[in-house]
């Protein structure tokens, strides 16, 4: 099973991405063209979130508002080929809080081990903005800083940088070169600190039907995934299908054995052993004390109380 980080402030669009994701494979969307690949959701909370969402779309004809949004949860991806579905492997995504990516947090750390690849959302509106600088600066510092806990210890960590709402602003004159020029930072860091990282522009529109029904009309939405997986399982670029019919390695809590540095292995079970030596010691002690006191034949004996007799 690989894990994905994903990265992204609130209203960014993440889960509009997961839903038009699924919506544009999923062979119950596509009744009439049988998709090659599809994703799956592995627990039935999910499944009604993301249905939830292509409900309120087809309700409303607008988009979530915000507090629609996933946490952790779990997909499966399917490929249909000569007349049977086969499952190609399982990936866990793990909806992590912007501020909680520290480097001096031993948890986000710990959790930037555990994984094996990262998808990035930024809003393109955002982004292009020059009022929100101090937004923008939000959006690169979790970034910057999974991407140093990965050049540090050598992981084998894509990136997908996708670029959200961008159905929104590509009409606006000279949109994608200025995107361009403020993902400059960005991307000049990844460069630097040798991550693989590709970036994806999302459209995910709604449109309506004569009836007036609305819908995702969702454009290569489920690329970004697919390319992590693709990335992730290495295997020779010969097409995104041909890429992901081969085995998986066998993993353990989302990340191979031999990706996971030894040394960070020993310190940690270093640490556990000394935390649970101390807190055994603490205890102890405290035990002895009691029994020392208990036992003190110097001790004072508690004097009785005296009740105060009262006169009628």
């Amino acid at each position: 099973m690989y894990s994905l980080l994903s990265i992204g402030q609130r209203g960014v669009g993440k889960t509009v991405f997961l839903a038009g994701s699924y919506a544009q494979l999923h062979p119950d969307r596509q009744p009439k063209n049988m998709p090659q690949l599809w994703f799956d959701c592995q627990d039935s909370e999910t499944q009604k979130i993301l249905e939830n969402v292509i409900s309120y779309v087809a309700r409303t004809g607008q988009y979530p508002p915000a507090t629609l949004k996933l946490t952790n949860f779990e997909f499966s991806l399917k490929r249909y080929n000569l007349g049977k579905t086969d499952t190609l492997c399982y990936f866990r995504w793990w909806d992590t809080p912007g501020e909680s990516c520290k480097l001096y947090n031993p948890a986000f750390q710990m959790m930037v081990w555990q994984s094996d690849g990262c998808c990035v959302f930024i809003d393109t509106q955002v982004l292009i903005s020059k009022a929100n600088t101090q937004a923008l600066e939000e959006i690169l510092q979790p970034v910057q800083s999974i991407a140093e806990v990965v050049y540090q210890n050598g992981l084998k960590h894509p990136f997908a940088l996708i670029l959200t709402k961008y159905d929104l602003i590509k009409s606006k004159p000279n949109s994608r070169q200025l995107l361009e020029q403020r993902l400059e930072p960005l991307t000049a860091y990844l460069d630097k600190m040798k991550v693989n990282y590709k970036k994806f522009y999302s459209e995910i529109p709604i449109v309506s039907s004569p009836e007036g029904v609305s819908s995702f009309k969702p454009k290569a939405a489920s690329e970004p995934i697919l390319w992590l997986i693709s990335e992730l399982r290495k295997a020779p670029k010969t097409g995104l299908v041909n890429n992901l019919s081969t085995p998986t390695e066998p993993k353990i809590r989302g990340r191979s054995l031999r990706q996971v540095p030894k040394k960070y292995v020993l310190y940690l079970t270093i640490a556990l052993v000394i935390s649970s030596l101390g807190a055994f010691l603490t205890i102890l002690t405290l035990i002895f004390k009691e029994a020392v006191f208990n036992s003190d034949p110097y001790r004072p004996e508690p004097r009785p109380t005296q009740q105060n007799s009262t006169s009628g």
